[in-house]
């Protein structure tokens, strides 16, 4: 097992699924790149991508009522966002921006 998926087996989610199918995972997946303090995705912006993070971190925030930006999360390596707009086809719950 030495290929550019490797890291997608250090992920919770595709740690239990056979090697064939990181494979084929890995070959939809694209590889970005993003400089510090980038939004990535926007609170209330519709999307279907999942983010996994290969290296670096990210924080995942909400708007509160007052406007104040309020942390929910801080992400790292393996960890994975935009699941919940995958899968539910409503818009993005919080902003992710890159640390």
């Amino acid at each position: 097992m030495k290929s550019s998926s490797d890291f997608l087996y250090y992920v919770p989610i595709f740690s239990d699924l056979p090697e064939e199918t990181i494979e084929q995972i890995s070959q939809v997946g694209v590889k970005k790149s993003f400089k510090k303090d980038t939004i990535i995705l926007m609170e209330e912006d519709e999307s279907g991508a999942l983010f996994i993070i290969v290296k670096g971190k990210v924080k995942v925030t909400i708007t509160s009522n007052d406007g104040r930006e309020v942390i929910l999360n801080i992400l790292s390596e393996s960890d994975i966002f935009g699941e919940m707009a995958l899968l539910d086809g409503l818009t993005r719950s919080a902003t992710v921006t890159s640390l």
